[in-house]
């Protein structure tokens, strides 16, 4: 078997699981490379478990619900060289939080998980909404490597699971000691950044993050939408790890 070191943009990516496992698509995968692609016996695709892994493949089977295909090459696909848990608390318009996930899932990241905090004004978050998104497009922009996206996690909770961890960072507006999102991402390629909703954290959200090791951060100047603040913090991480 033939190892190929990209995914290649002219042949069609398909997120398979189990890809390595039966040699089956099937599921909304398959509905949409037989009814929208038009896949057919003999053609060429690519495959990702959304975990690391790759192939490039050949139809050899098309029936109403299901591709089979047979594995030609294994494709060598990068690791991301940098670890980023966004944790990010959900919009009033759940469109404006989604938009946020498409922009950072092209630039890439580990983890996204929502935080319910005192001035958050929306609480449910459909995290499976989330993934279709997601899973579509990581595989537009050609990944092999998908993130996680956690449930929802008030946030005294998530600052208890934190505690121990190190590189960790929150976004606040307000002035303090602040350290600046790249000098953030340049001091690890490994790290957590906290983003607040629309009315930033509050006094005590931001006393009780520091006191459990987070480093305040600032954005910049101006002052940024909690999506465009998600956005600026994967893109900043992006680009120092280029």
């Amino acid at each position: 078997m033939h190892k190929n070191e990209t995914i290649k943009s002219e042949l069609p990516l398909f997120y398979c699981p189990n890809m390595l496992l039966g040699n089956v698509i099937d599921g909304d995968e398959a509905f949409h490379a037989i009814k929208v692609l038009r896949i057919c016996v003999d053609d060429k695709i690519q495959i990702t478990d959304g975990i690391g892994n790759a192939v490039t493949a050949i139809v050899t089977q098309v029936s109403k619900k299901a591709i089979q295909y047979k594995i030609t090459e294994v494709i060598e696909v990068p690791k991301l060289k940098y670890n980023l848990h966004l944790v990010v608390a959900p919009t009033k318009n759940m469109e404006r939080y989604e938009n946020m996930l498409e922009k950072s899932t092209e630039f890439g990241f580990s983890m996204l998980t929502p935080i319910i905090c005192h001035h958050s004004e929306r609480t449910i978050v459909k995290t499976d909404r989330l993934n279709r998104i997601m899973i579509a497009v990581a595989k537009q922009s050609q990944k092999a490597m998908f993130p996680t996206i956690n449930e929802p996690i008030k946030f005294k909770k998530f600052m208890e699971q934190t505690h121990d961890i190190t590189n960790k960072y929150i976004a606040l507006c307000r002035d303090c000691n602040r350290i600046s999102l790249l000098e953030a991402a340049q001091k690890s390629p490994d790290a957590i950044v906290l983003i607040g909703p629309e009315g930033d954290f509050s006094e005590e959200e931001a006393t009780l993050a520091i006191q459990h090791g987070y480093v305040p951060i600032s954005l910049g100047n101006s002052r940024l939408r909690t999506e465009t603040a998600g956005i600026a913090a994967c893109h900043t991480f992006y680009v120092t790890n280029q």
